[in-house]
């Protein structure tokens, strides 16, 4: 693994092999706590250069005595804390030590060998909305989400909010990043094609 100061370039960005390598480790630690996680963001548009780590991930459930499932991120937390990003005997997080910097309901801001990740927490149904966004670029999502009244791919009768794609009241049943597209009346666009400037 490269020191934190020979994989920064002078804009602070980091080649795509390198944060692409940092970000499945990451994934390889906290996979345990998780009923899915993926790398979204600049890295998953394969980006030549990349800022930060984008992170999606839906916690690994508790079931009460009903049979509900409860998605919260406890767990996911006490790792992050825990050997995820202090462990015991890795010479590079000594040289480069772990901040947690946010730590919200669903969302976490962290250092993790030298690199932010900005770790995005939810739940199945709203899983392919939330991987569309936090995929990117900024300038395609906010295409995506705006109405087509408004210069956006969305259509007018549809918008999105809290998480989710509705039609008037009725929240759409968009468990994939697919079904969005399907929903928007669009083909599905490869993450690669949708660095828009």
């Amino acid at each position: 693994m490269m020191t934190e100061k020979s994989k920064m370039t002078a804009q602070g960005k980091v080649p795509w092999a390198s944060a692409n390598k940092t970000a499945n480790l990451l994934i390889e630690r906290i996979k345990p706590f998780c009923e899915r996680v993926e790398i979204a963001g600049s890295i998953r548009r394969e980006v030549p250069w990349v800022r930060d780590i984008e992170i999606v991930a839906i916690p690994k459930p508790a079931v009460n005595l009903f049979g509900e499932k409860d998605y919260n991120p406890r767990e996911i937390y006490a790792a992050l804390e825990g050997d995820v990003l202090n462990p015991p005997t890795m010479e590079e997080d000594v040289l480069n030590p772990p901040t947690m910097d946010k730590k919200g309901e669903f969302y976490a801001r962290f250092k993790f060998f030298g690199i932010y990740v900005d770790l995005f927490m939810t739940t199945p149904e709203k899983w392919g909305c939330i991987f569309m966004i936090r995929t990117g670029s900024a300038d395609f999502t906010k295409k995506m989400v705006k109405q087509k009244v408004w210069g956006g791919y969305c259509p007018d009768h549809l918008y999105f909010k809290a998480g989710r794609l509705w039609d008037g009241e009725e929240a759409l049943d968009t468990p994939e990043e697919d079904d969005i597209f399907r929903e928007l009346g669009m083909a599905y666009v490869k993450p690669e094609n949708r660095n828009l400037k």
